[in-house]
């Protein structure tokens, strides 16, 4: 019974497109079992919804016409937010939320029966008109023109790409390695096996792309979520596509004994800036900055489990742009290096646009991670397509996101969408153009999880074109050097018909290109399959930008005029005195 109106309470909340599905059923959740049960229940009245809402109409209307009916429905749903200290207007939907639940177990779920009390008031009332809530369902099948209740669900195009996605898991390696995770699997019964498709039970693969990421079929979700490599943070749930953005910034760059310092500018929830701590190994300085407190508290968390926050900042909690310089030795040690992780990341709760680049704790800043927040279009297994309230912030995504511009998924009409990616363009770019800033910073990579050419190749070209990137001596990483193995690249239409850009950026389409996946078997998933993302990496050669400054020295560089005249000064003054001091010798 409870469960039912907390389910109720999850559509409710869905309704108003603030957050994602899995999100509402986190926080409504009891358990990591009941959790399970909630997001299943969710999902399949969501994919079965325009019908459910006929029936519902249907019931209210022939059914349940009185008022002594409806108040039932009510009641029950009053009670419920009143011990869940709701207002009023959040709840107001709920009781039709409630019979369209129960409708869902009554008519289309395979036992065909609600899991409740027959005495339970809402289903004893159903109970006597399930014979023609029944013949009503079959109506609606022959007028849709189905030959299977199955067939009435929302999102076939969506669910079938999100099926060809594997369970993504990737090797902490500020923690362990991939030799020891694959050896502890097979040691428990799991079996590796060759791509490109990978079928339900306990086999796993390793990805052609990133040497550290493990396939698994999704069927293992839960048995991958009690297991201790993954709740000790050995094991990192991160989808194929959002491991590109670390791997490119850090090829070259991995675990030296050199020290690089890097930014992650909008790191929550963290699995990227993880990512990067351990391709950079102990000796590397990570700032990963978040400005939102909730997000702030998760990345934090996320950080911790991975063995890379480091222990100042463990410590001493969230710091700011505005406290003490931080100190230049390294934040840890190489006696914390191995189980314990890499502790090199320190977290800002701060907006990375208010940084000053010229500051003296960035001057040595080489490396930058940037994934603003987008129109999340690319990702299909957040399941929030089902609700139509269009992706948004899961803690449980690699990927930011911003939420809609409007809680009425109807009116999310093509005007509208075209100014939202207009805005997310803008914004887009102005981080870029703040990153390309940075004195010492020699390669940015730029990511989103959308589909859209206005906040991928667009604002790539625009950057490109602006005057911080001329200024900077800026341009793209060639093919070559971005991932050359990955098929699917940029779009050269939507890059000014420039065919060397398009070439040097990664497109990811949602579940898979498919003339690479369209022949996976039933049931199974795909080694190249992901959400879709896209990814581009800039670079500059700071000698040569050096170079060309040479004979045109500033003031306030070394070796500028002013600086000349105070060392021929202070050189006039020092002769002077040893004279001065040579006479009284002498």
């Amino acid at each position: 019974m409870d469960f039912y109106l907390r389910t109720a309470q999850v559509l409710d909340r869905a309704s108003l497109a603030q957050s994602s599905l899995k999100s509402h059923v986190a926080a409504l959740s009891q358990s990591q079992g009941d959790a399970k049960r909630l997001l299943a229940l969710s999902v399949s009245c969501l994919s079965y919804k325009p019908t459910l809402d006929g029936l519902v109409s249907f019931a209210k209307k022939d059914l349940l016409n009185s008022p002594r009916d409806w108040k039932i429905f009510e009641s029950a749903v009053s009670r419920s937010a009143r011990n869940a200290d709701e207002q009023p207007t959040q709840s107001k939907n709920k009781a039709e939320n409630l019979l369209l639940v129960l409708l869902h177990d009554l008519l289309l779920s395979p036992k065909k029966t609600i899991q409740a009390s027959a005495s339970w008031p809402p289903h004893t009332l159903l109970l006597k008109h399930k014979t023609r809530l029944r013949a009503e369902l079959t109506r609606v099948q022959i007028r849709a023109g189905k030959s299977r209740v199955e067939d009435l669900r929302l999102g076939g195009v969506d669910r079938e790409r999100a099926e060809r996605i594997p369970r993504w898991a990737r090797v902490n390696e500020g923690k362990t390695n991939v030799g020891a995770v694959v050896a502890r699997l097979e040691q428990e019964g799991w079996k590796q096996v060759q791509g490109p498709q990978l079928s339900k039970g306990r086999n796993f693969m390793l990805s052609p792309h990133i040497p550290c990421l493990l396939a698994f079929h999704p069927s293992s979700t839960s048995a991958l979520l009690g297991h201790d490599l993954y709740t000790s943070g050995q094991l990192i749930l991160q989808d194929l596509a959002s491991c590109f953005p670390a791997h490119i910034l850090a090829s070259d760059h991995q675990s030296g004994s050199r020290r690089i310092e890097a930014i992650d500018a909008t790191a929550a929830p963290g699995n990227k800036t993880s990512h990067l701590s351990a391709l950079l190994g102990y000796s590397a300085f990570v700032t990963a900055f978040e400005l939102s407190p909730q997000r702030y508290q998760t990345l934090t968390s996320q950080l911790t489990k991975a063995g890379c926050l480091s222990l100042t900042t463990a410590k001493q909690g969230p710091t700011t742009p505005s406290d003490k310089k931080r100190k230049r030795s390294d934040p840890t040690s190489t006696s914390s290096v191995g189980s314990a992780g890499t502790l090199n990341v320190t977290a800002l709760r701060a907006d990375f646009l208010e940084t000053d680049p010229t500051d003296i704790r960035w001057e040595n800043v080489e490396l930058m991670l940037l994934d603003p927040s987008c129109s999340g279009t690319g990702i299909v297994n957040r399941l929030d397509y089902l609700s139509g309230a269009g992706p948004s912030t899961d803690e449980q995504e690699e990927d930011d996101t911003a939420p809609p511009t409007s809680t009425n998924s109807k009116s999310t009409t093509s005007s509208t969408l075209s100014t939202r990616l207009a805005a997310l363009a803008v914004f887009q770019l102005t981080m870029i153009k703040h990153a390309m800033r940075f004195p010492r910073l020699r390669r940015i990579v730029y990511s989103t999880c959308s589909i859209h050419a206005e906040e991928d190749e667009h604002v790539v070209v625009a950057a490109l074109e602006s005057e911080e990137a001329n200024e900077g001596g800026w341009s793209l990483m060639g093919r070559e050097r971005v991932l050359p193995g990955w098929e699917v690249r940029g779009r050269v239409e939507e890059c000014k018909g420039d065919k060397v850009i398009a070439e040097s950026v990664i497109r990811c389409v949602p579940g898979g290109e498919l003339s690479r996946v369209e022949d996976v078997s039933q049931g199974s998933v795909h080694v190249e399959a992901s959400n879709g993302f896209f990814v581009a990496a800039f670079e500059r050669s700071l000698a040569e930008k050096e170079d060309e400054k040479e004979g045109e020295p500033s003031s306030h560089q070394a070796g500028g005029p002013e600086t000349k005249k105070r060392k021929q000064k202070k050189k006039k003054k020092k002769v002077a005195k040893e004279q001065e001091v040579g006479g009284e010798e002498s």
